[in-house]
């Protein structure tokens, strides 16, 4: 069953207006970043990236860029560092899937938090639009997972419907902005 995240998309694009020029996304070449990966990644993904490029969701949520020099949001780099093993062995409870990393049956890290938390797409399967998403807590004692694309798990999110969490939090609230350099200026 593929994700049905078009209607989610729509919604998402209606909240957080996009900027007006995507930072980072001049030489985003997406079969070059995939065959890096050596992954296909998700349609949701790419339409996210395309149209907001680099930058954080309520000062909170940064979804990983392909290409960006950002290195604390670099998709390949940040996938690499959180397989690393001195970083796991700082975890409360292990993972529920296969270690992170990158590529295929992997925990691949596709967003973090300002606060430590990590999303991750579990790549099982050829088809990219049936991955479920990951969610892990900064201590790392609590993974969830949530059978919807990322899209659907930012606007759950950031409207309170999932991931309850972040609403005690005070981080889900309206409106949602997206901001590419929310802690400068």
């Amino acid at each position: 069953m593929a994700y049905e995240w078009q209607p989610a998309w729509q919604r998402w694009r209606e909240l957080v207006p996009p900027p007006d020029e995507p930072v980072d996304n001049d030489d985003l070449d997406w079969e070059f970043a995939q065959s890096q990966l050596n992954v296909r990644l998700p349609d949701d993904y790419r339409a996210y990236i395309d149209t907001y490029g680099v930058g954080y969701v309520n000062r909170l949520f940064l979804v990983l860029h392909p290409t960006t020099e950002l290195a604390a949001g670099n998709l390949a780099d940040v996938a690499e560092g959180q397989g690393e093993v001195e970083g796991l062995s700082t975890l409360l409870r292990p993972p529920p899937y296969a270690w992170p990393g990158i590529g295929p049956d992997r925990l691949m890290a596709c967003a973090t938090t300002t606060n430590g938390d990590v999303a991750y797409w579990y790549t099982d399967g050829p088809d990219p639009g049936e991955w479920p998403i990951v969610l892990r807590n900064s201590a790392g004692d609590r993974w969830e997972t949530f059978e919807m694309s990322l899209v659907e798990l930012l606007l759950g999110i950031f409207t309170g419907t999932v991931a309850e969490h972040f609403a005690r939090a005070g981080w889900a609230r309206q409106p949602i902005r997206f901001a590419a350099h929310p802690f400068t200026g």
